[in-house]
This record gives C-alpha cells, sequence and structure tokens, in this order.
C-alpha cells in the first residue's frame, strides 16, 4: 500500500495533512534541512541560484566560460566540416 493509500485510509486528506497533524514545527525545520542537505535532484541548488540572480545580481562565471568554450569548439568542429 502506497502511503498516501495509508494516509486516506486513516482519515487525513493526502500524506502531506498527516505529516502536519504529527510533526511540530521544529520537527518541519529537522525534517526540511535533511532534505536540503541530501538534495540529489538539484532543486535546492536552483532555487538557491535563482534567488542569487534575482535578488543579489548573482553571476555564475564558471557555467558562462564553460558555455563560451563549449561554443568555441563548436565552431572549431564545424571549421573543420566535423558533426
Amino acid at each position: 500500500m502506497r502511503v498516501d493509500e495509508i494516509a486516506d485510509w486513516c482519515g487525513f486528506d493526502g500524506v502531506w495533512d498527516m505529516i502536519l497533524h504529527y510533526l511540530t514545527d521544529d520537527d518541519m525545520l529537522n525534517l526540511l534541512e535533511k532534505f536540503v542537505y541530501a538534495d540529489k535532484h538539484g532543486w535546492i541548488q536552483e532555487m538557491i541560484e535563482d534567488w542569487a540572480k534575482r535578488d543579489y545580481d548573482w553571476i555564475d562565471h564558471e557555467k558562462l566560460k564553460a558555455d563560451y568554450e563549449d561554443m568555441k569548439y563548436e565552431e572549431w568542429k564545424d571549421s573543420r566540416g566535423e558533426k
């Protein structure tokens, strides 16, 4: 049985509703902290970068440099007739 089905069976409106019922604010913050540091999909990095760009004018110089080098490499390959 999936967790959403278990939560529904217990009378909750889904997993989130059951979590909110049982966890305190401190528990929620501890859980969030664990998810932040265990982020395997990069969504935390993406959020941090978006906030930094929007609110602090942050620029990812490493990505700019890598993109530039990729572009120059593609231009070099094209000039040699390679694909």
